[in-house]
């Protein structure tokens, strides 16, 4: 499957101009994406050339700042090579 999509990612994107995507890395339920860091590996082995991921904290989960450091150790173990991390801040503060 992970092939398909890697070579669908290759002949659409790539051959399209496209060099930079930014997968879903953590939830707005609390969690980390399980399909993110899969999604950025998949990116690189595509042939994108910048690949970001983001976050879409949630405000009732408690400590922001934990919701990082879960992250940014999620992608580290499953050897997610990412550029940098983006925040989806919504809703009202």
């Amino acid at each position: 499957m992970y092939k398909y999509v890697t070579n669908l990612l290759s002949h659409i994107f790539i051959d399209n101009g496209y060099s930079f995507a930014v997968a879903r890395v953590y939830m707005e339920v609390g969690e980390v994406d399980p399909n993110g860091a899969q999604t950025i590996i998949n990116a690189r082995a595509g042939g994108m050339s910048y690949v970001d991921g983001y976050i879409y904290p949630c405000l009732d989960c408690g400590n922001p700042a934990q919701q990082v450091i879960d992250t940014v150790n999620y992608l580290q173990q499953a050897g997610a090579n990412y550029g940098m991390l983006w925040f989806d801040i919504e809703g009202s503060w």
